[in-house]
């Protein structure tokens, strides 16, 4: 019952956040239900984008989606997943490195990278100041090449730990495409909606998923996702980007420590 309580703590946090699944996803699954953590990335992708699809909704109707970023920024990154989860993911060596007696396993491997990143996110978005309201944009002929780069590599990263990189391209919008947080957390929304779609379709063919047990938690995170929406409303910018900050924080030094251990 605890175990399956998380996929509605997971819709909650999409809802609240625009991003935010897969860090408490892949840790339940790994953690609460015992699943081989890249067996957890496509799950994770599944429903991440099921329940990211309908959040992304009720931001269109309000015009929290700026779609230039989403082209400039979410189709480079909607590549890149693709064809890491497609044709990279599976050419990585099982184990990644082993010297002498030590092996580093790539679930392990994987687990490791998540959370390195994560931990990263989270302070820059802890440290920097916020606004609910955007600063004046800067010029898309200076920014574009930037952001196709950052779309690349966050598309890469997010196909090899099995997300859509919400927690990386929310700090990216703020902060080089001067969105304001509410903006920032629509847009993300829908990028990675895209993206953890994109990415599912890369992992198919799989055998080994259990689609009953799948479609159970992404109905119960569906169900966490209105509740978010709803409080998301109520909750200020410059709150939702500290508290979405000291969450992945949290998330990756746990992560660290089951591993490390």
């Amino acid at each position: 019952m605890i175990a399956y309580s998380s996929a509605l703590v997971i819709g909650l946090i999409i809802g609240l956040t625009g991003s935010g699944g897969a860090l408490l996803a892949i840790p339940s699954f790994v953690y609460l239900f015992h699943i081989n953590p890249l067996l957890a990335t496509t799950y994770s992708l599944f429903m991440v984008s099921t329940t990211s699809f309908i959040g992304v909704a009720s931001k269109w109707k309000a015009q929290l989606v700026d779609w230039p970023m989403v082209w400039v920024f979410g189709m480079p990154s909607v590549v890149s997943l693709y064809l890491t989860r497609k044709w990279l993911l599976p050419l990585i060596p099982d184990p990644v490195v082993r010297i002498g007696d030590f092996s580093l396993e790539k679930p392990v491997g994987v687990l490791l990278l998540f959370a390195t990143l994560m931990l990263g996110a989270g302070i820059s978005m802890v440290r920097r100041k916020s606004s609910t309201h955007a600063a004046a944009p800067k010029p898309l002929a200076k920014t574009l090449p930037l952001f196709l780069l950052e779309g690349i590599i966050i598309g890469s990263l997010g196909g090899l730990v099995g997300n859509g990189g919400g927690f990386l391209i929310i700090p990216a919008l703020i902060f080089l495409g001067n969105l304001s947080v509410q903006k920032a957390m629509g847009t993300t929304l829908f990028i990675v909606a895209t993206n953890t779609f994109i990415g599912f379709l890369g992992s198919l063919p799989n055998p080994a998923i259990e689609w009953p047990f799948l479609l159970t938690f992404t109905a119960l995170a569906t169900l966490g996702l209105s509740l978010g929406l709803i409080a998301s409303n109520k909750v200020s910018g410059p709150q939702l980007q500290k508290g979405f900050g000291w969450l992945v924080i949290s998330m990756a030094v746990f992560i660290l420590l089951q591993e490390l251990h």
